[in-house]
């Protein structure tokens, strides 16, 4: 009995070894079907086939007649499915059977750059090996070393750099790969990127360089080390903002100061277009005010444009009314205002006019008003996106008033030449700007009385002559 029991136990796993024998027989000698693939469309599952990397099955579907090009909806072709996946001899496969190894998906991925976002450096390195443009772009402009660059692939830039990357190439914005090292904060490939040659002063084009990334980044360790391999630290934007002034935009007291100490010949004093006083002022910083005001720094007078306004005003007095249409321009610094505009009496007024001291003739009216001037709104309550805001106004206008001759008389409303305040309360709420208020205007009429009732209504376009600089890269993840 005991050797029966031995017996049965070898016959049962010498049957199973032959079971699992014959399977892996039949694996390696027929082609694997799987729900993936869809009976009779063979281009569609080499594309399957390609991304699983299943060499006997894209074979078998060429041979079948399958496109080697062919592609997906967005554009994928075999390629590009096999490349981003890493299938080294998948890739070959298709290499040896004319897919185009330079070809690129509806967003302007190759490959290569497939092959650099999924990090795979051995088929980086085979696809280069085998043709691929190194400096191949996709629909940002983007560069294989960008996108290295940005995720710090240490392996995967030597590569690039070794096969002819260019190291100063730049995508649609002005970005390089060593501008996108900083942005990221991979010192060590910033560093293998100056050593292949790469620009240090380069500008996108905002005029953005990698010190000025770096400072806006907070990335103090970048910043010494691009200073350390000769960036400018003068170098500004477009906008005019210098390494000191993002240091200011963005509270980094450390670096300004830092900034200050390496400007030797008072350069960022003489030439600063923006006032990094009124800035740090601006962004109630007062520790980096202090710093500026202690190193000499002073916050100079410097008019700006801060608000357009444009609406609509009426002065009314009884029957008596001027519908008219005001411009103003706002000065940011004093927040002075001044107007100009016209208003006109549409609808005639009946005036008597005096022929000797007790005799008046009576005539129909029209007349206009031309006026400019200056004012300024103090607020009570300051004018948010979620509430409204309210205040006081004064207004001086110097104003000429004339009109057309009387009808059936040469005679015409006098000619007025005089100086006219307002005032009044104002309510603000986004950029509508209501005004009710009082206006004295003397315009020399026998009957009628010299004060107004005002309203105005404007749209205000608001601009702030401070805005902050940024760099941002779109394709950045």
């Amino acid at each position: 009995m005991k050797h029966f029991l031995i017996f049965l136990a070898l016959s049962l796993i010498w049957s199973q070894n032959n079971q699992v024998a014959y399977g892996q027989r039949k694996m390696e000698n027929e082609p694997v079907d799987t729900t993936w693939y869809v009976r009779g469309d063979v281009n569609y599952n080499l594309l399957v086939a390609a991304y699983l990397g299943r060499d006997k099955d894209v074979a078998r579907f060429l041979g079948l007649g399958a496109y080697v090009n062919t592609t997906t909806m967005s554009g994928n072709t075999p390629l590009i499915l096999a490349s981003g996946e890493g299938h080294l001899s998948t890739a070959a496969l298709l290499l040896s059977q004319d897919a185009n190894i330079n070809d690129k998906n509806k967003e302007g991925v190759s490959p290569l750059l497939q092959a650099t976002l999924n990090n795979h450096p051995k088929m980086i390195a085979y696809l280069l090996e085998h043709g691929a443009d190194a400096d191949i772009r996709d629909n940002y402009g983007r560069t294989p070393l960008m996108e290295a660059a940005a995720q710090n692939l240490m392996a995967a830039g030597k590569i690039l750099l070794k096969h002819g990357a260019d190291p100063d190439a730049a995508d649609k914005q002005g970005t390089t790969p060593l501008m996108a090292a900083v942005y990221s904060k991979n010192a060590d490939f910033a560093k293998m990127l100056l050593e292949a040659g790469a620009d240090i002063n380069q500008k996108d084009n905002h005029g953005f360089t990698a010190l000025l990334i770096a400072t806006q980044n907070h990335d103090p360790g970048m910043v010494d080390f691009l200073i350390s391999r000769g960036a400018d630290i003068f170098i500004r934007t477009n906008s005019g903002y210098s390494p000191l002034l993002l240091a200011v935009q963005e509270k980094e007291v450390t670096l300004a100061e830092k900034f200050i100490s390496l400007d030797s010949t008072g350069f960022f004093k003489k030439r600063m277009p923006l006032n990094p006083v009124k800035l740090a002022s601006e962004n109630k910083d007062p520790g980096m005010k202090d710093l500026l005001l202690l190193n000499d720094y002073r916050e100079t007078f410097s008019p700006y444009l801060h608000d357009l306004r444009f609406g609509t005003d009426v002065l009314l007095n009884g029957t008596n009314f001027f519908p008219g249409i005001c411009f103003g321009i706002t000065e940011g610094t004093t927040k002075l205002t001044f107007y100009t505009g016209f208003n006109y009496r549409i609808y005639p007024a009946r005036v008597l006019v005096p022929s000797s001291e007790h005799v008046f003739y009576q005539y129909w009216e029209y007349r206009g008003i031309a006026y400019t001037g200056a004012g300024r709104d103090f607020p009570f309550v300051a004018n948010t996106p979620h509430k409204p805001g309210f205040g006081a106004y004064v207004l001086i206008s110097g104003f000429v008033s004339f009109g057309p001759s009387y009808a059936g008389s040469k005679l015409s409303p006098k000619t007025i030449l005089m100086v006219s305040p307002s005032g009044g309360l104002y309510m603000r709420t986004g950029p509508v700007h209501i005004t009710v208020g009082y206006s004295w205007l003397n315009l020399k009429t026998y009957d009628f009385p010299d004060s107004y009732a005002s309203l105005k209504v404007e749209y205000i376009l608001s601009r702030k002559k401070i805005s902050k600089s940024k760099k941002t890269i779109p394709w950045y993840h």
